[in-house]
């Protein structure tokens, strides 16, 4: 009796699930999602859950999802019993979890019920990488035109690009600042042409930096098809370091003052001159300005201080003349030179204050404001009230 009324049950249930306009267990009649070249895509390293599965009534009757071969799965994260009417469909949603080795082939999705299967097909596609960069180097410094040739793999139908100042960041005379400060502009740049395996990076930056941490994102096209498809809202990304080469002409680093930054009136002011490396015998070969004349033997620097007439020569100090440039020469093997002048009188501004006053720096070329040939330093000097 047990039996028998178990028997009678089963054959109940797997009547009511079987479709009732046509007396058939379930069937798939449309898969909704994305498709490539008409076929229904996921990539690798993906997960995706816009897959919408249409069938005769009873399919929300599925229980399971699976996908043949490794590195992909399938998890049914909604059923809709009659989404529609007249005829009667019912509804299930799809989520896939493609790992990121999982092997770009053929699948088959198959969809379980009671008493009942159905299967459709879908295609994993590789994923989009960048396996490398070719940053260039600047002489001295860069800001404007950087460009970056990032090399991969599937590098089709980006959509636009954008870049991240990361640290470290140096600026122009070489010194650690924040990223806050500078801002980064990105575009593709065509003059080399885009392919599958390299696209050119144009960078330009708000300030002239020695050296910068930028991070490049690709952004995907979502309405095309391409690997970069699966990165149009996590963008493929590439961290790169540029680095502007040191200069072979030699220009001042530093200016700095061993003996402190402020000075009295009366005392005597240190100033220390620092080129990039120590002097080579070649240096001679050099031209010191662009009218062209040639320095002796050793690194000329001409120099300048701001006021000119705060300063006077110091008995046993350096050479001065405070209505011209001045010339300091920096023998071979050596890094640095000293000046040393005495502080003769307050700044006009300065009373009982301390006023700020500059050295001004050259090398090789007189003629600009602009480094690497200038670079000037502040300092102070402490003023006693009148």
């Amino acid at each position: 009796m047990i039996r028998s009324k178990l028997l009678f049950i089963i054959l109940v249930f797997g009547f009511f699930i079987k479709n009732p306009v046509y007396g058939q267990f379930p069937k798939i009649t449309k898969v909704k999602m994305k498709k490539c070249s008409g076929k229904r895509v996921v990539y690798q390293g993906e997960t995706f859950s816009k897959c919408s599965v249409w069938g005769t009534a009873g399919l929300a009757s599925a229980f399971s999802a699976s996908v043949s071969g490794s590195g992909v799965t399938a998890q049914i994260i909604g059923h809709y019993p009659a989404a529609k009417l007249n005829p009667p469909r019912d509804k299930i949603k799809i989520k896939f979890t493609v790992s990121g080795s999982a092997s770009a082939t053929k699948r088959t999705v198959t969809i379980k019920g009671p008493g009942w299967s159905d299967s459709f097909k879908i295609y994993v596609r590789k994923k989009a990488k960048i396996t490398g960069a070719e940053v260039p180097e600047s002489e001295v410094f860069f800001k404007n035109n950087v460009d970056v040739l990032l090399k991969g793999k599937k590098l089709t139908n980006i959509k636009y690009v954008s870049a991240v100042i990361l640290s470290p960041v140096h600026d122009e005379n070489g010194n650690s600042i924040s990223p806050s400060l500078v801002t980064v502009t990105s575009a593709i740049n065509n003059t080399t042409p885009q392919t599958s395996s390299q696209v050119l990076i144009r960078l330009n930056f708000s300030k002239k930096l020695t050296q910068a941490k930028v991070r490049i994102q690709l952004f995907g096209d979502p309405a095309k098809c391409g690997a970069l498809r699966a990165h149009s809202t996590n963008p493929l990304k590439k961290t790169i370091t540029i680095k502007a080469k040191p200069s072979k002409y030699n220009y001042v680093k530093s200016i700095t003052f061993p003996y402190g930054q402020t000075f009295s009136v009366g005392s005597l002011a240190t100033i220390q001159i620092d080129l990039e490396k120590p002097v080579e015998p070649s240096t001679g070969q050099f031209f010191l300005m662009t009218d062209g004349t040639a320095s002796s033997a050793g690194a000329h620097v001409l120099w300048k201080l701001i006021p000119s007439n705060v300063f006077e020569e110091a008995p046993g100090g350096t050479s001065y003349n405070p209505n011209g440039l001045n010339t300091m020469i920096i023998t071979p093997g050596n890094e640095f030179g000293q000046i040393t002048v005495k502080v003769k009188e307050c700044p006009s501004s300065g009373n009982g204050t301390t006023s700020t006053v500059k050295i001004q720096t050259w090398r090789l070329n007189k003629n600009t404001y602009q480094p690497p040939w200038y670079k000037e330093q502040l300092f102070n000097i402490s003023c006693p009230e009148n």
